[in-house]
């Protein structure tokens, strides 16, 4: 927990008090990228093998390592405009 607690940043207050709807289908079209940007933590639950996150390591999605904290935007900017740039650049092609 200590560790979780180190690679923390602050939560933004306001994220999580509206309601997320979704304005288009549930599953995107075959022709969309699946990306997942996976912190330490998660990627400690996708080595773990734990069932739910487990399933976004596997095709179609496309998981992708950033070894910051859970606020990625936050501890690691460039780096994350990097690896979207990588994602992005990819999967135009």
């Amino acid at each position: 927990m200590r560790a979780a607690a180190a690679d923390s940043a602050p939560f933004a207050a306001s994220m999580g008090t509206y309601p997320q709807l979704l304005a288009g289908p549930t599953e995107p079209g075959p022709g969309v990228d699946r990306v997942v940007i996976a912190c330490r933590a998660f990627t400690g639950l996708l080595d773990a093998r734990v069932p739910m996150p487990a399933c976004l390591d596997q095709p179609p999605w496309r998981c992708l390592c950033l070894p910051t904290g859970h606020w990625t935007i936050l501890s690691a900017p460039a780096e994350l405009a990097d690896i979207l740039d990588a994602a992005f650049s990819y999967s135009a092609n």
